[in-house]
């Protein structure tokens, strides 16, 4: 609504409009957990209003640059705060206001240690289904939590999303290591190859939207204002 409301006042070409996220959903809390290497993750979490709601789980793109839990806006958190989803935006290793090596995040395992630690600390609020949703080399974390998840006595994930699936994705695991579980993945026209090999490695159950032109990762939802809705509406649609 925010986003529409902006272009109708604004005078100039469409085209030229700048992006306004819309503001994260009221009602969160900033919440600090700390992994199993003696990381402090902090995260801005919304809880549902019963403890057997399921979760969702925001993880960012590269900590190396400017990127943090902040690139996730209101219209793609907005509708699960709604739809009485318990949510959890993170600052991964080395980004916003979380501790560590933000190199570690996606060139190691590290960043699954990330996710391993918000999903135990909102379990201890409780919750049931939780999905993980990774943009650019976030995924490589996403995948990495789920392939590890098999052989750790971790929560497992009831599916994923990827948004920008790159070529550091498989930095750690390799794409036959993520277990067939339900999942979305956007991307650009430009980066259509970079989704070539997950699409061959379709389980059945993961659907693909290539928006065209579309932006990398979470300027997507500048680019393509459908991307947030469409993202929110499959994760809403997994429960």
């Amino acid at each position: 609504m925010l986003y529409t409301l902006l272009v109708l006042a604004c005078t100039k070409d469409p085209e030229t409009v700048e992006y306004t996220p819309a503001p994260k959903p009221q009602g969160g809390e900033v919440v600090t957990v700390t992994t199993r290497d003696s990381v402090d993750i902090v995260a801005d979490y919304y809880a549902s209003s019963s403890a057997d709601r399921p979760l969702a789980v925001f993880v960012h793109m590269d900590p190396t640059g400017s990127s943090n839990r902040d690139n996730w806006p209101g219209e793609v958190l907005q509708p699960l705060v709604d739809a009485d989803w318990a949510v959890m935006v993170l600052d991964r290793r080395g980004a916003g206001d979380s501790g560590g090596s933000a190199a570690d995040a996606f060139e190691t395992v590290a960043g699954a240690y990330d996710i391993e630690a918000v999903v135990l600390g909102a379990q201890e609020e409780g919750f049931g289904a939780f999905i993980l949703i990774g943009a650019s080399n976030g995924t490589t974390s996403v995948l990495d939590y789920a392939a590890l998840s098999a052989t750790e006595a971790w929560p497992a994930p009831d599916g994923f999303v990827m948004l920008s699936a790159v070529g550091s994705t498989t930095n750690n695991h390799e794409i036959s290591d993520m277990p067939a579980l339900p999942a979305w993945f956007g991307f650009p026209s430009s980066e259509a190859d970079n989704n070539a090999s997950w699409q061959d490695a379709n389980p059945g159950d993961w659907s693909f939207t290539e928006y065209d032109p579309g932006a990398h990762g979470t300027r997507m939802f500048g680019e393509a204002p459908d991307a947030a809705a469409e993202l929110s509406a499959w994760v809403i649609s997994q429960e």
